[in-house]
């Protein structure tokens, strides 16, 4: 309470400052980069920020393709339209490739981080037959499911985690009410 009380200018200050660091400092690249980092760091948030990524990724693309505009064009375009730094330089890079003759299979297969081994053979088996934007729509629609998936299980997660909290929050502050009650009653006692 020594602290809150000290100068409610300081006070003032520090909320001003995790509100810009919340709001203004996330739009920036380092921003972007720094809580990117943070999210991939997490190891529930990671599958489905990738999920994510990769759904953005195959949508656009598919939707690009499907609509005449040339691999290298959509892949441009899907770069910008990912909104991950870590996907948009896998992207880009792969743009340089397919440039040079390597078939778009290949330049994903040298990020097997970032794009799974399926998405890698939906590719391949697209390429071959000449139904590349369908299997990529196909994709996207798959993995709409698994993010809804993996939302239902990061919620079932968080549920108990949350009550946990808010019980020792209520209990926390149901002891810091009673206890003094109970010491000033032991005096007279």
């Amino acid at each position: 309470s020594n602290a809150l009380t000290y100068s409610p200018v300081l006070d003032l200050t520090i909320i001003g400052a995790l509100v810009w660091f919340f709001v203004y400092f996330r739009k920036t690249d380092v921003g972007r980069k720094i809580f990117l980092k943070i999210l991939l760091s997490i190891p529930i948030v990671r599958d489905l920020v990738k999920k994510v990524a990769l759904v953005r990724f195959t949508r656009t693309l598919g939707s690009l393709i499907s609509s005449g505009t040339s691999i290298v064009e959509s892949l441009n375009l899907s770069a910008e339209s990912v909104g991950n730094d870590y996907y948009k330089k896998a992207i880009l890079e792969s743009v340089k490739q397919v440039k040079t003759g390597v078939p778009f299979s290949k330049t994903l297969g040298s990020s097997p981080e970032l794009f799974p081994h399926f998405l890698n053979s939906l590719v391949v088996v697209g390429e071959r037959t000449g139904t590349l934007e369908k299997i990529l729509k196909n994709f996207a629609e798959f993995y709409d499911e698994e993010i809804d998936n993996n939302l239902k299980d990061l919620t079932t997660f968080l549920e108990p985690v949350l009550l946990l909290l808010m019980g020792i929050v209520v209990g926390s502050i149901a002891l810091s009410v009673l206890l003094p009650i109970y010491k000033l009653v032991g005096k007279f006692i």
